[in-house]
């Protein structure tokens, strides 16, 4: 968004309060990485994110001096429909516990793979094992 900073803003302040509410971290060291002068400055700007900044600050810590390699980030769905994939379950069983056609199953699963690059849900549960994250 070069050159639309208050449009820009207003998206980063939407996507903190979601980061604060889904208590995720791992997007935000990304986005610190890249763009921590402005970061900083709307933390700054926005005291209602005072805990979510310090939780920053000391996560990041722990990355000091390591490489910090950040994957592609998942939504909540697709993160559900993996671990649900991980467990062993068909799509039409996945469908059914999640209340969602095959279809919408399916086009999960496909757009997990591309995220992560991969050809194989075997491929996409590893690396989400691999991650932590199931």
């Amino acid at each position: 968004m070069a050159g639309e900073h208050p449009r820009a803003d207003e998206c980063l302040l939407v996507a903190l309060t979601q980061a604060q509410q889904q208590q995720l971290i791992k997007p935000l060291l990304a986005l610190q990485l890249r763009q921590a002068p402005w970061l900083e400055e709307l933390f700054l700007r926005h005291p209602e994110f005072a805990a979510l900044r310090h939780q920053l600050l000391r996560v990041s810590k722990q990355y000091q001096g390591a490489s910090l390699v950040i994957g592609p980030e998942l939504s909540k769905r697709e993160l559900t429909v993996l671990d649900l994939v991980a467990k062993g379950y068909s799509n039409l069983e996945i469908a059914e516990a999640l209340y969602i056609s095959v279809h919408t199953v399916k086009s999960h699963a496909r757009r997990i793979n591309t995220k992560l690059g991969v050809h194989r849900r075997t491929q996409a549960v590893a690396w989400a094992k691999s991650e932590g994250l199931i």
